[in-house]
């Protein structure tokens, strides 16, 4: 028992110590006793009360009965999709021939839930990238869709043509618009980015039709963030840190760039909250050193 609830984040069903040997009454007398703690019907904590976020869901999961799956924001966090790290509400996805719904537990019951949407990490069943996208979809803002989309591409864990296809089986699907303008967005290669700010001078790129840089580019002695060569344009993307000495060696290395001919243009966290003004500056420059031609979306996803 003590091994089976240390795969399942401190948690065992009725059902599960039944099958491990232990009679209803022990059940019964190791709950008073304070061996097991009550979650949900028939699903219990072994050894003290406290969970971790991840003990909860597992209990809930439990609780939902046979094919429960761990699903949307849960599900998004358990598989890094989202970051965050307070609990939130619990979504676990069900057959519809099953009554399951355990309290405080979002319960949902979609016309299917198909095995190739569901695997397991762990001893936690949970839905797919492309499953969990599309689940987001009908319940986040766009920008936070976003968001979680662009995640799973970092990852680079995001089966695109299932996320096609789900979209394709469940055309009343709400967010069903939103999915398929991500889908259709050029592709740009976020994993291949070394930090967040990285990722969001790529994602301006993208998301307003710039033509995407060469990323990491030799140069000199030096490897530029972002490089459009024709331009002679360079792109830094600056974290926290970049104070103090690392912000003369910068300067030092800017000047060197500078002088072979290149306009360097650094921006840090601060300035790339606003996405909108960045793209706006961007294109200005790119206008200002490249064909008119050139200054469009680029090749679409590969």
């Amino acid at each position: 028992m003590a091994a089976l609830a240390e795969l399942q984040h401190g948690v065992v069903s009725r059902t599960q110590l039944i099958a491990l040997g232990l009679p209803s009454t022990t059940i019964v007398r190791w709950v008073r006793v304070g061996h097991l703690h009550a979650v949900h019907r028939g699903v219990y904590s072994v050894g003290h009360p406290r969970l971790s976020r991840e003990g909860l869901w597992m209990a809930a999961v439990l609780a939902c009965g046979e094919r429960a799956t761990l699903s949307h924001i849960p599900a998004a966090r358990f598989t890094h999709l989202d970051r965050a790290r307070g609990r939130g509400p619990i979504h676990v996805t069900i057959p519809r021939s099953r009554r399951a719904n355990p309290r405080g537990v979002r319960v949902h019951r979609p016309r299917r839930l198909a095995d190739v949407d569901r695997m397991f990490r762990g001893h936690m069943p949970v839905t797919t990238q492309a499953r969990t996208i599309f689940d987001l979809a009908a319940i986040l803002r766009p920008k936070d869709l976003r968001e979680r989309f662009d995640q799973a591409e970092y990852l680079e864990d995001l089966d695109h043509e299932r996320l096609r296809n789900l979209v394709t089986e469940n055309p009343n699907h709400r967010g069903n618009g939103e999915l398929r303008r991500l889908l259709d967005m050029p592709y740009v290669p976020l994993s291949r980015t070394r930090s967040k700010l990285e990722r969001v001078v790529l994602r301006v790129c993208r998301d307003h039709e710039l033509p995407l840089p060469e990323m990491d580019a030799p140069f000199l002695d030096y490897e530029l963030d972002f490089h459009w060569p024709d331009a002679h344009f360079v792109v830094e993307a600056d974290g926290g840190q970049h104070t103090g000495e690392q912000r003369d060696k910068d300067n030092a290395r800017d000047i060197a760039v500078l002088r072979a001919g290149e306009l360097v243009r650094r921006y840090g966290e601060g300035p790339l909250q606003d996405e909108a003004a960045v793209a706006a500056e961007i294109r200005e420059i790119l206008i200002e050193r490249l064909p008119p031609e050139s200054i469009s979306a680029g090749s679409g996803r590969k």
